[in-house]
């Protein structure tokens, strides 16, 4: 989970420094405004911890993952000649796949780590 959480927040720095790049070169205003969306699940996550906030911001990664990877693909399906967010969005897309598939992998381990039972009935931990 760790390195996940590494790796995204590498990455989303780096993805947050190449926009306002772009933003400056095409004179726009970037918003750092948090949504009520966003707020409302930091809420949520804080009064989590251990395996509950694992699970529960798991889930809710995969969700916007996948979100922002279908919106990433409708802007580019209309996309007209404009070469800086077609770059913008080919240099992303494949991160946010990325961080996609180490979620659901760490997802998947830690929903099978769960189910597994050793002969008393009690889940096991897995190494």
């Amino acid at each position: 989970m760790r390195t996940l959480a590494d790796t995204m927040e590498g990455d989303h720095r780096a993805n947050q420094a190449a926009l306002q790049a772009l933003a400056n070169q095409s004179h726009v205003q970037l918003s750092n405004q948090v949504s009520r969306n966003q707020q409302a699940t930091y809420d949520r996550l804080h009064q989590l911890n251990g395996a509950q906030f694992n699970r529960a911001f798991l889930r809710d990664d995969i969700n916007e993952h996948r979100q922002a990877i279908e919106q990433f693909r409708q802007a580019e399906q209309q996309l007209q000649d404009n070469r800086t967010a077609e770059t913008y969005i080919h240099q992303t897309l494949p991160v946010l796949e990325a961080h996609l598939h180490m979620s659901e992998n760490l997802d998947r381990d830690a929903s099978a780590g769960q189910t597994a039972q050793n002969p008393t009935g009690r889940a096991t931990e897995q190494q």
